[in-house]
């Protein structure tokens, strides 16, 4: 058998035309990835498993119900497709069971009971490992519910995770009783452990409600926690700190690298929620995974009560909510440089990280586009933040990444002040992304490994220059630049790169034309109105 095989083998193999195999890459984002421009013969095989052939295209000893899986295993030597199916029937089983949950949330009507709706599954699921589990099954088999809701409501009781819990009315019970069952049958059937299954559950879950979320915290999605955790690559030794942990994704994605690296090794991880749900969330998924957290005993706005004065971290992971007012004090250790405008946290966000950070620690932080440009105190916090040497990378991230909003982000990477060595690497990943669908996308694994290695060749002291895409940058050029952190700024072709003052002089400009065609429009808007009501009055059906 051949292990790696290029994409016209994979064409002869499953007996179709070369252009195939291009559609099937192009249209399903979920197709093998290659690796040196050859692609797994394994991965393949059980992607095609899934592809059932046409009638017309069978071949003469192929049944009505023969995949290209089938025939592409027999082409290459690989065992059939029958002996290693568990893994694939339990991907099954888990997008039915998504695909229950999912419906139910789509009849609900009202926000409130949506949020009710997904507090309640994400509680099933985190009492699934519990003792009370074949007690709750147990009174869903039973026609009458009102001693399961009962119960359910009871929860709060149990747990202090399940505190708050409220079982909404409007949830219809037949539908309740339906995710109890599939979720159990879920439990029974599944070949790895009962958390390792519901970690499993949990973060399709967390995707996919994240759209019907009314929250100011979003869901970190897969691509992102990938790249941060690349960048800054935390071991077992490290303290991993989130201070606005929203479902806990970014935490769960160090707890994953750390035990992938070091198994025998515990992860030492500290979060703290601004809503008491983030904190249930985040207390559930790092549970299913096997960690205890310091995540304090409920929310908590750091911002305005700082429950880790002068505590230190090496890791420190964060995608805060943007541009939300801050309730804190304007005098505050923290804020070295500068207090923050009470209209957004964003400089507020960062500048709690930093004063979290260890010497020698590393950070990353989702930030909105606005804040590499924003005026007035913002303008002035980030060129101190850049003259003290704490701003290390700005990567711009493709747009639509977030199940919930299409807009785009920046990865704001920092170090503690002085640790960089006078230079900031600017990235632009803006054209990365890959579609899933036609309303979102992800951030595709070469593109990850791309700037992984830019990101390696700058803090090891290269200058990074690969024109539209990454470049390190003097704080001299910088501050010619206003200090300015767009990376497009930097990215663009000397002979093209622009003063902010004179890019402004543009801008005021072509506004001042825009206003005057606006004028017009409206001048000739209002012509060809008398000229329609005199038309009318001569027409025909006038009263002359």
């Amino acid at each position: 058998m051949t292990d790696w095989l290029s994409a016209s083998q994979i064409a002869q193999a499953a007996g179709v035309g070369r252009a195939a195999v291009s559609n099937w890459r192009e249209r399903n984002a979920d197709f093998p990835e290659p690796r040196g421009g050859h692609f797994s013969a394994l991965e393949v095989a059980a992607w095609l498993d899934k592809r059932r052939i046409p009638r017309n295209a069978l071949g003469e000893n192929e049944s009505e119900e023969a995949t290209y899986g089938d025939r592409f295993r027999r082409a290459v030597g690989l065992a059939d497709r029958k002996a290693a199916a568990t893994p694939r029937v339990e991907k099954a089983r888990v997008k039915r069971t998504l695909w229950l949950i999912a419906d139910g949330l789509r009849d609900l009507r009202g926000t409130a009971t949506a949020a009710s709706y997904q507090e309640l599954v994400l509680a099933l699921l985190y009492a699934r490992r519990t003792e009370m589990w074949q007690e709750i099954y147990r009174h869903s088999q039973h026609s009458d519910h009102r001693e399961l809701v009962a119960l359910l409501s009871r929860l709060s009781d149990s747990d202090p995770l399940f505190e708050g819990l409220r079982f909404n009315s409007e949830i219809p019970p037949r539908r309740l009783i339906d995710i109890i069952d599939a979720l159990h049958q879920d439990n029974e059937a599944t070949r790895t452990t009962h958390d390792q299954a519901s970690a499993h559950l949990l973060e399709h879950l967390l995707e996919d409600f994240s759209s019907y979320r009314k929250s100011s915290e979003f869901h970190t999605p897969r691509s992102i926690v990938e790249l941060a955790i690349k960048i800054t690559g935390p071991s077992g030794s490290d303290g991993v700190y989130d201070p606005c942990c929203g479902d806990g994704a970014l935490l769960v994605g160090a707890v994953e690298h750390i035990r992938e690296q070091q198994p025998k090794l515990s992860a030492n991880i500290t979060g703290r929620a601004l809503s008491p749900t983030s904190w249930r969330i985040t207390s559930m998924n790092l549970t299913l995974h096997g960690v205890e957290p310091d995540l304090g005993h409920g929310a908590c706005d750091v911002l305005q009560h700082d429950p880790d004065r002068g505590s230190k971290f090496d890791v420190i992971l964060t995608n805060p909510p943007f541009n939300m007012r801050v309730s804190a004090e304007e005098i505050d250790p923290r804020w070295r440089y500068g207090p923050p405008p009470r209209s957004s946290a964003n400089f507020a966000w960062m500048q709690h990280v930093l004063d979290k950070l260890a010497p020698g620690g590393r950070a990353v932080m989702v930030m909105p586009p606005a804040a590499t440009t924003a005026g007035g105190r913002e303008a002035r916090i980030r060129r101190r933040l850049i003259e003290d040497r704490t701003v290390e990378a700005v990567i711009e991230l493709p747009p639509r990444l977030f199940v919930a909003t299409g807009i785009a982000v920046d990865l704001w990477l920092l170090r503690a002040p002085s640790e960089t060595d006078g230079r900031v690497l600017f990235v632009s990943a803006a054209d990365r992304g890959r579609a899933t669908n036609r309303n979102q996308q992800y951030l595709a694994p070469e593109a990850i490994t791309e700037i992984f290695a830019a990101h390696q060749q700058h803090i090891g002291g290269g200058d990074v220059l690969e024109p539209g895409f990454a470049r390190s940058v003097s704080i001299s050029e910088i501050g010619q630049q206003d200090y300015l952190l767009q990376p497009r700024t930097y990215l663009s072709s000397p002979r093209v790169r622009s003063r902010p003052a004179e890019v402004a002089a543009v801008v005021t400009e072509q506004r001042q034309q825009l206003t005057a065609l606006a004028h017009r429009a409206a001048e000739m808007e209002g012509l060809v109105a008398r000229q329609l009501d005199r038309g009318g009055q001569a027409g025909p059906g006038s009263a002359d």
